[in-house]
C-alpha cells in the first residue's frame, strides 16, 4: 500500500492481499483506526477479491478507482480457503456502522470464469444492519446476486446512487422468481431514496421492495434510468408505505414487465 495524493488516499494494490484484509487491518497497534477519513484507491485495470464482507463497523468506508483512463476496478467475490465459506456480500453495515462511498467500481457476486462458480451466487451485494448511515454509489457496475444487490435490514439515512449498472440479478438454480432486485428495504424505512441516471438490466423481480414495509420512504427521486427486459413478477417499483414526496420522472421502459402482473 503507498499513500496517494490526497492527505487521506491510500492506494491499494492487488498484491496487497484480500480487500477485506486491508480495510480490517487499517489500525494501529491498539485497534484504532489509522484514518477516519481514509479513501482507498484502488487500481483501474486490476482485479480485487474479497473472502469475507468489508465490515462498516464505527467509521466511514470510502473507496473508488484511482483517476485516469482504463477499465474500473473489479471486486469479485471468493470462497475462504480458511473457513470454507462464501462471504455473505462484499459490504456490510453492522453494529455502530458508518457510511459507505464507493465510486468508479465494478462488483461481481462471483468469478464467472471458474466453471461452477455460479453455485456460488450470493444474495446479495450490499447489506446494511445499522441505522442512521448513508449509502452512496457513483459510476459502478453491480452484478450477479440471487437475491438483491442492497438490502436494508435498518433504517438508511440517504440511499444515493448514480450513473451506475444494476446487472443480471436473480437465478433460479438457488432462488425463485421473487428474488432478483436492485433494491430491497421492505422491513424498514429511509428518509432519502435517490436513483439518478442509472441502468437497471436482466432483473427476475423488482428494482425497488418497498411493500410490506414497515416505515415510510420519505423522499423519493426516481429520474432519468433506463430500465431493461425486467420479469418485473411482482413488479416493477413496489413502493409500499411513502412519506412525504415522491418523485418518477424522465425514465425509459423497455420491457419492464415480461411476467406480467401477478395476482
Amino acid at each position: 500500500m503507498l499513500y496517494g495524493q490526497g492527505p487521506h488516499d491510500l492506494i491499494v494494490h492487488p498484491s496487497d492481499g484480500f480487500l477485506n484484509d486491508v480495510v480490517a487491518g487499517d489500525t494501529t497497534d491498539t485497534g484504532e483506526r489509522v484514518d477516519l477519513d481514509r479513501v482507498y484507491i484502488l487500481l483501474r485495470d486490476s482485479l480485487y477479491f474479497v473472502n469475507y464482507r468489508i465490515e462498516v463497523d464505527g467509521f466511514d468506508v470510502r473507496m473508488r478507482a484511482e483517476d485516469g483512463l482504463g477499465q474500473r476496478p473489479v471486486i469479485y467475490m471468493t470462497v475462504n480457503t480458511v473457513t470454507a465459506e462464501f462471504p455473505g456480500e462484499i459490504y456490510r453495515l453492522i453494529n455502530t456502522g458508518g457510511n459507505l462511498w464507493i465510486k468508479d467500481l465494478i462488483m461481481v457476486g462471483y468469478i464467472e470464469a471458474i466453471p461452477g462458480e455460479i453455485q456460488n451466487i450470493p444474495s446479495g451485494l450490499i447489506r446494511v444492519n445499522a441505522a442512521g448511515f448513508d449509502i452512496v454509489i457513483d459510476g459502478c457496475l453491480l452484478t450477479q446476486n440471487r437475491g438483491q444487490h442492497i438490502r436494508t435490514e435498518s433504517a438508511c439515512r440517504v440511499v444515493k446512487v448514480n450513473n451506475s449498472i444494476f446487472t443480471n440479478m436473480g437465478d433460479l438454480g438457488r432462488s425463485n422468481l421473487g428474488a432478483g432486485k436492485a433494491i430491497d428495504l421492505r422491513d424498514t424505512s429511509c428518509d432519502t431514496l435517490l436513483f439518478v441516471n442509472n441502468t437497471f438490466l436482466n432483473f427476475m423481480d423488482r428494482v425497488i421492495r418497498h411493500r410490506t414495509s414497515v416505515g415510510a420512504i420519505n423522499h423519493l427521486i426516481f429520474d432519468h434510468n433506463t430500465i431493461v427486459n425486467g420479469g418485473s413478477f411482482h413488479g416493477t417499483l413496489a413502493l409500499g408505505w411513502m412519506g412525504k414526496e415522491a418523485k418518477i420522472t424522465n425514465n425509459l421502459f423497455i420491457d419492464p414487465f415480461v411476467f406480467g402482473n401477478d395476482t
